[in-house]
C-alpha cells in the first residue's frame, strides 16, 4: 500500500491518496468500500481500479481531503498531528 500526500485546498486541510494492492488473481470493481481502523472507526470511501502492479495485480485506489486535524483524531492514533 502507499499513499502519498497531495494537494490540500488551506492549511487547515490534509489531502492524500491510499492505493490498496489486491491479492493475485483477485479484482474489485469501482464502488464503496468500507475501510476499518484497529479502534473500530470505519469510513465508507469510494475505491477506483488504478494501475496493476509490476506483477499484474490489482489496484484500488482513494482519495482522501480532510481536516488536517481528522486523520491521527479519527483514526484513534496520537501518532498523526
Amino acid at each position: 500500500m502507499d499513499a502519498p500526500s497531495g494537494i490540500p485546498m488551506s492549511d487547515s486541510f490534509a489531502c492524500y491518496s491510499a492505493t490498496f494492492e489486491l491479492p493475485a488473481g483477485v479484482f474489485a470493481p469501482q464502488d464503496v468500500y468500507r475501510i476499518g481502523s484497529p479502534s473500530g472507526r470505519a469510513w465508507d470511501l469510494l475505491a477506483t481500479p488504478t494501475r496493476p502492479t509490476e506483477d499484474g495485480r490489482s489496484t484500488l485506489t482513494v482519495v482522501v481531503h480532510c481536516r488536517a486535524d481528522e486523520p491521527g483524531n479519527a483514526a484513534g492514533s496520537r501518532d498523526v498531528a
